[in-house]
């Protein structure tokens, strides 16, 4: 039996692009013409971009992207936005097309660490979800 022989062009060819789409079809956006960073997802992009428009309008004075926070124990939980307001206030931001478990246990981490800063979960259709407002 007589085998082929291929180069290595023809065989990385052969493998395709070698990405998998994501689990929730999330495309990244990279190079973010409002901000220059890369996001996750084509709605955090367009939401990037409104909050670059408000910052323009005065609604918003600036946008921290891809801010952190430790929870418990130790745990870095990165976020999509911080958002600073003409008020002097601050809200996080984070875009969600679907609420994984992980994400519920992040936000119920975040809920019960003590932090001032309330977390606006903004959807896929531009609704917004308050968890972490504080009375």
């Amino acid at each position: 039996m007589k085998q082929e022989i291929i180069t290595a062009a023809e065989f990385k060819q052969s493998l395709g692009t070698g990405h998998k789409p994501t689990k929730y079809h999330a495309q990244k956006v990279k190079d973010c013409p409002a901000c220059g960073f890369t996001h996750d997802s084509r709605a955090e992009a367009n939401r990037c971009r409104e909050l670059h428009a408000l910052k323009a309008t005065g609604a918003v004075t600036h946008v921290d992207v891809h801010p952190s926070v430790t929870l418990e124990r130790g745990i870095r939980w990165k976020l999509d936005f911080l958002v600073h307001l003409p008020d002097g206030s601050m809200r996080y931001e984070d875009v969600k097309g679907y609420e994984t478990e992980k994400f519920k246990l992040q936000l119920k981490m975040y809920l019960t660490s003590g932090n001032p800063i309330p977390l606006h979960v903004v959807k896929r259709d531009g609704t917004e979800k308050f968890g972490g407002e504080r009375e």
